[in-house]
């Protein structure tokens, strides 16, 4: 490339513009003109209004169509069945006329004595409509949801026990005739609603068992083959599709190994001990001994956590020396997760015992293979039971809560194998164990830099997930693609403005990317921060007692009611409903007898954050509806409710949901909330991809990336606010400012970078040296005083 066209690109990436200035570069390497800047705006792959993805609600009404095609091709194909077997009309009216018979007084009836061949027909298809429940462990779904269905099954036994009914349809039969409900239905509200009986689909079976045996010596025309067709098609389910986890960091083409498998236990762990360090004042920093390694590497694999206090006590620091790995939030090692999990032998958390620890590793592997893939809990169980010899109600437990840790690791078991062995014996750390093995642990560009950017897929394909991995389609459709909509657009948008100014002017000499995130945080800033973030979890640990003190179970919801149940505003000891004034008790707040309301609507901010929630009662969230405080409660007078006390308990509740109670709410929200709740986060996310993306084309120590915050502190310094305010160009309307905010970011070098850097390096420093003097002189005032108090006198 010629002097003539060497240039410096700077990207401005946003959620739905990309802001891009080139730069003409001097023989020195430094900007010395512009050559082109502008804009290109595109949609962000979002809903507007609602901010979800576009995909949501095609997404949600093909998986409607689906079920609904598959419920009609399973009654098709029991209606061929059983007009086979002659237990069906083939007329269509004649079967239009079988659906004035009631189906539970023929349930009964067929396990009691023969039934014409058409009503046993009649009795079957019903089961097919009404087939009850099946669980799967492996489905994702309401875990309250989840735990009521099977206490309305519990319940269903019980009943059925008691009643002496052979089956659930007689059962059924039974409350039909007497005009009681026989569809599940969910009662009460709340935490307190439940199901008085559920269905689950065993029950359902063992009936139709009970009615084969019963009905086929008087049908001998009925074979056992169609008999078995039959029952096939009603009680078949499609089994779940694997959910696809990723791509491996070293090995593409290979999926992220379970957090749950043994070896990925084992490689956590030993990338944090190679990570520990043992810092000592004016001795620099040390990490372990081999022999330490290997022993605290044992312990946690077999015992479990080791607190940072017990592994200075047995390394035997001194009070001086410190643990670099240890914080406010954080006072100990983790040890293997899926070991403690499965080696508990006492009380609820019974489960498999000490003899996990004397299996191979393919027989540990093998056992939590299958409690991760298993779908049906029996079988399970079965399986627990037969093969490692579990007491039933061990292995029942064990299946349906295995407490295993969930997620994936950026490795597949294929590089966990390879990478393990060389971190354990070898003590290597992961980067030079990647580095035996040929590979590098953070480098993944392609061999030889390319002309333009490829589908971003090809790069970033450990990144990637949702690719169907057949060799002939489409790199976007074998691969997959980003999960993330806004990402995946921007990104697309990103390979096509970059390749339109490589065939515009060729590749350029650098890329400047800005970074969306803050410059490094001060001392002061990081310990605040590690402070408020340990203290919200030593107050979520204490909810947690209490909960269990009061015999509950420390449910996401009850934490939350006991937060928010908390921060309402109190008359002496009483904590009292924003709304009414009333007390609400901690009983009341438990037993659902409260409501959990949304200050602003969330049908209106989609906002169901803590900090929109308050709990109160249930009369006052019921007149208040889909409204503000304002709108329910400030516009119209509602009987029994005063708005000035309501504004004036709303001034109890924590800072940052006192202002939703003001008659501008929803506006102060849309301006602070709709645009950088989202649009930060992803941007964040986007310009840390796009840096690596670009290494594609340019060298990576080519592509820089530059903080925003410092993109904004020269701008003003500059001038350019100013200018910017006057041309109206930083209304979110008007996307030029974007272009502007490329160039500036165009200008940035290194040794800038590195200038701000220093000055609040030497800043902070500064800062330090001025609270060392304030409590030296707070200290010789302190000992000045000491010394003239009378001998004896008690400070």
């Amino acid at each position: 490339m010629s002097k003539r066209l060497r240039y410096r690109l700077a990207l401005d990436l946003g959620t739905n513009s990309i802001g891009f200035c080139l730069l003409d570069l001097n023989g020195d390497g430094r900007p010395c003109g512009v050559r082109r800047m502008g804009v290109r705006i595109f949609p962000d792959g979002r809903d507007p209004k609602s901010q979800q993805s576009l995909a949501a609600d095609r997404r949600l009404a093909r998986s409607m169509r689906r079920r609904r095609d598959r419920y009609l091709r399973r009654r098709k194909a029991l209606m061929n069945a059983l007009v086979a077997a002659a237990l069906m009309p083939e007329d269509l009216q004649a079967r239009k006329a079988l659906e004035g018979l009631d189906p539970y007084e023929l349930r009964a009836a067929a396990v009691a004595g023969p039934l014409p061949a058409h009503q046993l027909g009649r009795v079957l298809f019903h089961l097919n409509q009404r087939r009850g429940f099946k669980s799967n462990r492996k489905a994702a779904g309401d875990e309250n949801e989840a735990g009521k269905v099977k206490t309305g099954i519990s319940a269903l036994k019980a009943e059925l026990a008691a009643s002496g009914a052979g089956t659930l349809g007689q059962w059924l039969a039974a409350r039909h005739a007497t005009r009681q409900p026989v569809r599940a239905r969910l009662t009460g509200t709340g935490a307190r609603a439940t199901y008085s009986f559920y269905p689950e689909r065993a029950l359902v079976h063992e009936e139709f068992q009970v009615i084969r045996a019963a009905q086929a010596p008087h049908h001998p025309g009925v074979t056992a083959e169609q008999w078995d067709r039959i029952e096939s098609v009603i009680f078949h389910q499609r089994p779940l599709k694997p959910v696809k986890p990723g791509k491996c960091t070293l090995y593409p083409e290979e999926e992220r190994a379970h957090w749950a498998l043994p070896i990925a236990q084992r490689f956590r762990i030993l990338h944090e001990l190679h990570n520990l360090r043992i810092v000592r004042p004016g001795q620099g920093e040390e990490g372990l001994s081999p022999a330490d390694f290997d022993r605290f590497y044992d312990r946690l694999c077999r015992k479990g956590d080791l607190t940072f206090k017990t592994l200075a006590k047995e390394l035997k620091l001194p009070p001086d020396a410190r643990i670099n790995l240890e914080d406010d939030k954080r006072d100990r090692l983790k040890g293997d997760a899926t070991a403690d999990a499965l080696s508990a032998e006492k009380g609820k958390r019974r489960r498999i015992g000490a003899a996990w620890h004397s299996f191979p590793a393919d027989r540990q592997r093998e056992i939590v293979g299958r409690l991760i893939d298993a779908e049906d809990e029996g079988e399970l169980a079965a399986w627990l039971v037969e093969e490692l010899g579990l007491p039933w109600e061990v292995a029942i437990l064990t299946a349906e809560r295995p407490g295993l840790p969930d997620g994936y690791c950026r490795l597949s078991e294929k590089a966990l194998e390879q990478v393990v062995p060389l971190m354990h014996e070898e003590h290597l750390p992961y980067d030079k164990a990647v580095r035996a093995l040929g590979l590098h642990h953070s480098d993944y560009r392609p061999d030889e830099l390319l002309g333009e950017l490829p589908y971003y897929g090809l790069p970033l394909e450990r990144f990637i997930a949702f690719g169907t991995g057949e060799a002939d389609d489409p790199a976007e459709l074998r691969i997959g693609r980003f999960p993330n909509p806004t990402v995946h657009v921007a990104l697309n948008e990103l390979r096509r403005v970059v390749n339109r100014i490589i065939r515009r002017w060729g590749k350029p000499e650098e890329i400047v990317v800005e970074l969306a995130r803050n410059l490094k945080q001060s001392r002061a800033d990081r310990d605040k921060e590690q402070r408020e973030q340990a203290e919200k979890q030593k107050k979520n640990w204490t909810r947690t007692q209490q909960l269990r003190e009061l015999g509950m179970e420390p449910t996401g919801e009850a934490l939350l009611r006991l937060r928010l149940w908390e921060e309402l505003p109190r008359i002496g000891s009483a904590h009292v409903c924003v709304y009414t004034g009333q007390p609400i008790s901690m009983t009341q707040l438990l037993q659902g007898d409260v409501d959990v309301d949304h200050i602003l609507p969330f049908s209106r901010t989609l906002a169901s954050g803590a900090d929109n929630k308050i709990v109160c009662h249930r009369r006052a969230n019921r007149i208040k509806r889909n409204r503000t405080p304002w709108e329910a409660f400030g516009v119209v007078s509602a009987d029994g409710y005063d708005w000035a006390a309501i504004a004036e308990r709303a001034e109890s509740l924590p800072k940052n949901k006192r202002w939703r109670f003001l008659p501008n709410a929803m506006e102060r929200f849309e301006d602070e909330r709709g645009f950088i709740d989202r649009q930060l986060v992803e941007t964040r996310h986007l310009s840390r991809v796009a840096r690596e993306y670009l290494g594609c084309i340019v060298p990576l120590e080519k592509v820089r990336a530059a903080p925003g915050r410092l993109t904004a502190m020269l701008r003003g310094r500059w001038g350019l606010n100013a200018i910017l305010s006057d041309a109206n160009l930083k209304n979110r309307a008007d996307h030029r400012h974007h272009a502007v905010d490329a160039a500036v970011l165009g200008v940035i070098d290194q040794r800038l970078v590195q200038r701000v850097a220093d000055a609040a390096k030497r800043a902070e420093e500064k800062e330090l040296e001025r609270h060392r003097h304030i409590n030296l002189i707070e200290t010789k005032k302190a000992a000045a005083a000491a010394r003239q108090r009378p001998s004896g006198h008690l400070a």
